[in-house]
């Protein structure tokens, strides 16, 4: 959850250079992966059932005594000492100054508000017309994560809805993502989503559910599903940016060959021309750092990059399509290149240990259940 438009002059020449050393000059980077295809994706194509399940050993009392493990700094060479009132966003330790080039800019555009079209600010323009925020810090912030739920059934900016029927396709008119606010209040956003605590009852748990209202009541969602995404924490993005995707394919075993009842398998997205493995997002729908920030800046904010030319509005929403813009694109690519080289540089809180006894204990057990077949130990990247 991420950035779009500006006067043309200015958008398609350079706002930033960005030289490309931040790939370059981290060193022996560890940090736990995440096979995204052991979460599931929602391509059931992807499945496979020939009736046999393998179910893992349960878990049994170690016959070995507790011995500390000498844990290394959770992000390698990236970790910063856990700060309490501001443990993200934060800057690895000892970049070169070379390396600053493109993070201190990428910075400035992580936490500019950004505002309509022709509204003075031509480097920061073209947000809208219809978007969920105008700043990515307005979902991901210093602080951590940002409440949801507020007072009266209203929610935060920290959580969006996605769009999709059964086969996996957008509405037709409100698209994949739903925007509940505009630039302007002649321009209606599509709807807005409200929450309420639903008891227990009979055979369902209690939970909370969501609803939406159109603005339009001539457009209900119909058959279409609508899903919650909470913004997530932006900590180590960078670094699983990083890891070859040779070595996630190494780690995929669809068919449960070693037999530890775990079917972990590679989700493939396409990007561009070519398929590649889906990395970010909850559902695993982008294949890098830079598309995950394009995707954001367009859905999110209404922003347009060279990856995401489009308004973010359906052929049924002429609003987009004739609102004034930023430029083509709204974010130039050196500006993309910033925003990306920040969240590269964005560093791992340490570890926040009260009893390393218990740590210890906890390590254990998730090696033993089986957790560690999935969220692989350690990936080194220079």
């Amino acid at each position: 959850m991420f950035l779009r438009s500006n006067s043309s002059t200015i958008s398609n020449s350079s706002l930033y250079t960005s030289p490309p050393i931040i790939r370059n000059t981290l060193l022996s980077v560890s940090m736990a992966l995440l096979l995204t295809a052991c979460g599931g994706s929602d391509d059931s194509n992807n499945s496979s059932n020939d009736g046999n399940t393998n179910v893992p050993n349960p878990p049994t009392t170690p016959d070995t005594p507790e011995i500390d493990t000498n844990w290394q700094p959770a992000g390698g060479s990236a970790t910063i000492a856990a700060n309490g009132s501001q443990p993200f966003l934060q800057i690895m330790p000892n970049l070169p100054s070379s390396a600053l080039g493109g993070v201190s800019p990428g910075r400035e555009l992580f936490i500019t508000e950004w505002t309509p079209a022709n509204e003075g600010r031509v480097l920061f323009d073209g947000v809208g017309p219809l978007l969920n925020a105008n700043a990515c810090t307005q979902c991901h912030s210093a602080e951590g994560r940002k409440p949801i739920y507020a007072a009266n059934g209203q929610l935060s900016d920290a959580i969006l809805f996605r769009l999709g029927n059964k086969q996996g396709l957008p509405h037709a008119y409100y698209g994949e993502q739903m925007q509940h606010q505009s630039i302007a209040t002649s321009i209606h956003p599509e709807g807005s989503m409200r929450y309420a605590a639903m008891p227990s009852q009979n055979d369902k748990p209690a939970g909370i559910q969501f609803s939406f209202t159109p603005t339009d009541p001539n457009q209900p969602l119909g058959n279409t599903a609508i899903s919650g995404r909470i913004s997530p924490q932006l900590v180590g993005m960078g670094l699983l940016d990083l890891i070859p995707e040779a070595n996630i394919i190494a780690a995929a075993d669809p068919d449960d060959n070693n037999q530890d009842g775990i079917s972990g398998r590679v989700h493939w997205v396409q990007d561009g021309k070519q398929q590649r493995i889906g990395r970010f997002g909850w559902k695993g729908i982008n294949s890098s750092l830079r598309t995950q920030n394009a995707n954001a800046m367009s859905q999110d904010m209404g922003l347009t990059t060279s990856v995401f030319m489009d308004p973010n509005c359906t052929v049924n929403q002429p609003i987009c399509w004739t609102a004034a813009n930023g430029g083509s694109p709204e974010v130039s690519d050196s500006s993309l290149d910033a925003v990306t080289d920040f969240m590269t540089a964005l560093a791992v809180p340490e570890r926040r240990i009260d009893d390393l006894s218990d740590f210890n204990k906890g390590a254990q057990l998730f090696a033993q259940v089986g957790c560690a077949g999935c969220h692989t130990q350690a990936k080194n990247r220079q």
